[in-house]
Parts: structure tokens; sequence; C-alpha cells
């Protein structure tokens, strides 16, 4: 099935993308290597509609142009050869980051409908041209289960919260209600399916009114930092916001705003918060986080009159993904 541009239904998001904004790769790396992920994840002769879908938000997160996505949609993956297309993207300027992404990210969208044998050989060939021992593709596989992990948990928070908020309205949860407008969706999401990611839920508001509490959190001890708002700029990319959108949220001064302001503006911010703890656990612990950062998400819980203990449940679940993502990058510290 085609994929337009841009792909906004938060459902593609299913899988935790990290930081890839923060690098900005010129457009036909960018192509060829989105190429390089098709032909591994699709080795099974098959990229399904969950593959295609994480594909497009990831080569979004890095700034793909509609020409890009375009290109990867029509492209004959299987057909083409792996090794003369790796060939010049390892002897290219962005040749570390090709070294350092292209193993975890074809296991990612491998997985994205279940990592067949075939793919999985499919990633080690594509090691093997890297130099990169079977052993370290082990270890990064087993640190994606990891963050598969947590980001199920973090679901399954979601669901809770959904579920709590329903019991006490004497309502149905409906994820679907009011979160995103139908004219922006361009797959057919199957009944019943859960997103495996929290970071869905911040696109689920028209007005970014969660992107608007992350900046809130990331303003209570001051002017953020430099590091907290490329991180920011970066999530907001990869949500598929535009330069305008961006520009518009950090414009305003969240210094002078209260939690009951943002809640206010968002009647589902209750149970969204799993998923606002964890983004912005990330982007304002850039800096390490602040005792008003933290001050400010426990003010968000309260207001909605949700438990401090889901926060902390929360904030445990980040401290584990914190600790799986040094070890990847003490991995790739070594190979690099």
């Amino acid at each position: 099935m085609a994929l337009e541009y841009p792909l906004e239904h938060p459902a593609v998001l299913f899988q935790s993308i990290g930081m890839a904004a923060n690098t900005r790769i010129n457009s036909q790396t960018l192509e060829d290597f989105g190429k390089a992920l098709m032909i591994i994840a699709g080795a099974d002769d098959q990229l399904s509609m969950w593959e295609r879908g994480w594909l497009t938000a990831y080569m979004t997160a890095y700034g793909a142009s509609r020409e890009v996505i375009i290109a990867l949609d029509d492209f004959d993956y299987k057909s083409t050869e792996l090794d003369p297309l790796l060939e010049p993207l390892l002897a290219g300027p962005y040749a570390k980051w090709v070294r350092r992404s292209l193993v975890q990210g074809a296991i990612r969208m491998a997985r994205a409908d279940d990592l067949d044998p075939d793919e999985y050989r499919a990633i080690l060939y594509a090691a093997e041209l890297l130099d990169m021992n079977e052993d370290v593709v082990h270890e990064v596989h087993s640190l994606l289960d990891i963050f598969d992990t947590v980001n199920l948990t973090n679901a399954t928070l979601l669901s809770v919260a959904e579920l709590e908020d329903a019991e006490s309205t004497g309502g149905t949860p409906d994820p679907a209600a009011d979160s995103w407008s139908d004219s922006q969706t361009t797959l057919e999401i199957e009944p019943g399916y859960v997103p495996t990611t929290p970071e869905w839920v911040l696109l689920a508001s028209e007005n970014f009114v969660f992107a608007k509490a992350i900046l809130y959190v990331m303003s209570a001890d001051g002017i953020p930092s430099s590091d907290e708002m490329e991180q920011f700029i970066a999530y907001m990319r990869s949500w598929g916001a535009s330069e305008d959108q961006i520009r518009a949220l950090i414009n305003e001064d969240y210094r002078t705003m209260t939690a009951k302001d943002i809640v206010e503006q968002s009647p589902r911010m209750q149970w969204g918060l799993a998923a606002l703890t964890s983004v912005a656990l990330r982007i304002a612990g850039a800096d390490d986080l602040s005792q008003p950062e933290e001050d400010a998400l426990l003010n968000l819980y309260r207001q909605t009159g949700q438990s401090t203990m889901m926060y902390h449940a929360t904030k445990g679940l980040e401290a584990v993904r914190r600790q799986a993502l040094d070890r990847l990058n003490a991995i790739f510290a070594r190979y690099l």
C-alpha cells in the first residue's frame, strides 16, 4: 500500500525513535540509508504496513523531505543488493552515523511486525559488512528488548489511568475520541491496536498541549538550557510538527504558567501523564532534572488528581531505559 506524506497518525510511532533529529543528515544519505533498512527488513519478501510506518516516522525524525519519503515508497527493495548500496554510505561523511544506526534501526524496523528469521539473518549479514561481530548484534538486540519492555509498561500505565478515568466518570474509555483528526490518518489501524510507546499521546492534541506541558516543566527552573531545547525540537520534529509550529511553541513564556493553566487546555491530560512524564524526563533531564522541574511534573499530577505513585513508577522505568541507553552508547563507543 502507498504511504502518503506526511504520515501523521500517531500509531506509526509505536517504536521509540529516540533523539533522531539531533543529527541532521543530507537527503541522499537519508534516502540510501532508508533503502538499506528496507532491504534488510524486507528479507522475508514483504514490508508490512507497520514496518513502512516505522520507517516513515524514523525518516521524518531525521528531517526527510516529502520527495525522500515518496522515493522510499516506490523503491524496489526485493531486487536490490545491499552491498553496493552500503559502499558509498560507509565511505561518505556520515559513515560513523551509518555504522551506529543501521543495525539497531534494522532490528527496530523488522520487529515492528515480529522479527522473522530471514530478517535476522539479513541483519547479521549487514553487521558483517560493517565489521560488527555477531555478539555485538545480539547485545544490541537484548538492549532493544529492554526499551520495548519499558515502552509496553508505560503503555500499560496509560491504559490503567484511562480506565480509572472512565470508571470515575461512568463512561467507556475511548482513546480515539477527540484525539486526532481523521483527515490526517493515512493508515487503516487494526481494531484494538495499542501503541507500544507513549510518544503517540503527545500527537493527540491538535494544539500540542502536551508539548506545552513539557515546555512548562523545562521552564520551571528558568530559561531552558540549550541541551533541553535541542532535544525538545528534535522530539517535535519526530512528532511531525512544522518549523512554524515549533517556533510558535518555544516563543511562549511558560515561566508565568501554572499546572492548572496547562491542564485546563487538555481534558485528557489525566490519562496522558505517564507519556508526558516519560518524555519530559528525557528532555528536562538533558542537563539533569532539577528539583523545580520535578515539582512542576508533580504539580501536573496533583492538578489532575492522579497519584504520585504513577509518577515514581514512570520515573523508575525511565531510569531503566537510560541505563540501557548508556550501555548501548558504550557498545558503539568501543565499536566506533
